[in-house]
């Protein structure tokens, strides 16, 4: 019977591995049983010698064989499909370990939709200041405030040219990308950047809002905001929720 102190448990192996080895050959269940009891006794004996301090060229050796056995007795876990998986469950999960913070930006987003109604229908010149000019001229958010006409212009459905439609799509998908990573990467500072920017989206939210809501036809506005506007904000909330998570990390880590 070999044991860990048996120096035939290691030429018994080395015969075994060299026998595994060979082009085409696979090892009957047997052989493949007695090559895992004689990976664990060489892999006792290794540890024996390396804690006593035994002869350098044997302990290589010896690692060399345990090694060699452990790529035959290795068992790949099964794979599963990536791109399903991390949707059927790994997405899933995520959402739901980070509600909280997800209804934290709703809020806060909300907050900001009513404190933007708020202050410019109080006050229509804040209008200005809750709608940046890079996202509209400030010269047409004056025509869309002042005139019924022009708002009723701007839902109109009409037809645009294959060209604008793709560059105002691209000018969309870039603006949304910009608030989403600068919300998401301004968690790193303790997560006040990030809730500045969810709340001055909802100003801006809640200024256009106002506009379109003194007009009978509001609905329309909805209609016109609600497809888009429902990925958009809820791809926001998300990068706004992952960032509040990075600012839990740097002012209470651990």
């Amino acid at each position: 019977m070999l044991n860990a102190r048996d120096p035939e448990a290691s030429r018994r192996l080395e015969t075994l591995l060299d026998r595994a080895e060979r082009v085409g050959r696979r090892l009957p269940f047997d052989e493949l049983r007695e090559l895992a009891r004689l990976y664990r006794i060489n892999s006792a004996r290794l540890a024996i010698m390396r804690s006593r301090g035994g002869d350098p060229d044997e302990v290589r050796y010896l690692n060399a064989l345990c090694v060699r056995a452990y790529t035959h007795l290795r068992v790949e876990p099964p794979r599963e499909w990536a791109f399903g998986h991390f949707f059927m469950a790994d997405f899933p999960a995520t959402l739901a370990a980070t509600a909280w913070l997800q209804v934290i930006t709703a809020a806060l987003l909300l907050a900001g939709i009513l404190v933007g109604v708020t202050i410019v229908s109080e006050n229509p010149a804040a209008l200005y200041a809750c709608v940046p000019s890079n996202m509209y001229p400030p010269e047409r958010l004056e025509q869309l405030a002042n005139s019924a006409q022009q708002r009723a212009e701007f839902l109109r459905h009409t037809q645009l040219a294959f060209g604008l439609k793709s560059i105002f799509s691209a000018g969309l998908f870039v603006h949304n990308v910009q608030v989403g990573l600068s919300s998401f990467a301004a968690g790193i500072l303790a997560g006040v950047p990030t809730v500045l920017l969810v709340l001055y989206n909802g100003l801006t939210l809640g200024a256009f809002v106002w506009i379109f809501s003194r007009d009978a036809a509001w609905p329309a506005f909805w209609a016109w905001l609600l497809p888009h506007g429902i990925p958009e904000l809820l791809a926001v909330n998300l990068c706004s929720a992952a960032g509040l998570l990075i600012a839990k990390a740097v002012v209470a880590p651990g």
